[in-house]
């Protein structure tokens, strides 16, 4: 039983706070810039509440790769930089 619940936790340990990108979310431009998304087409408002700043970035990243975008606006976060909103927009034609 206890090896059991100790492969458990080495398991979720392992899994927490570990956002990965999804292939091309990396092509996605993060800006805080609105000047940047001026002209573009808005896709969709996104949020995140991760472990860290790098994890929430991360899954707006994904989010709006799925959404079709090109391009994260990050529209407020926290002063840690977990909780984050952000809009996708599609800049390139």
């Amino acid at each position: 039983m206890k090896i059991w619940i100790v492969s458990i936790w080495i398991l979720l340990a392992g899994t927490i706070g570990c956002t990965t990108l999804n292939p091309g979310a990396e092509k996605i431009r993060v800006t805080a810039n609105p000047d940047v998304v001026k002209g573009c087409e808005f896709k969709g408002t996104l949020r995140a509440n991760e472990m860290s700043a790098e994890t929430s970035t991360k899954k707006l990243q994904n989010d709006a790769l799925a959404l079709g975008a090109d391009t994260l606006f990050v529209t407020s976060q926290n002063a840690k930089g977990d909780h984050q909103l952000g809009e996708a927009y599609k800049c390139k034609p």
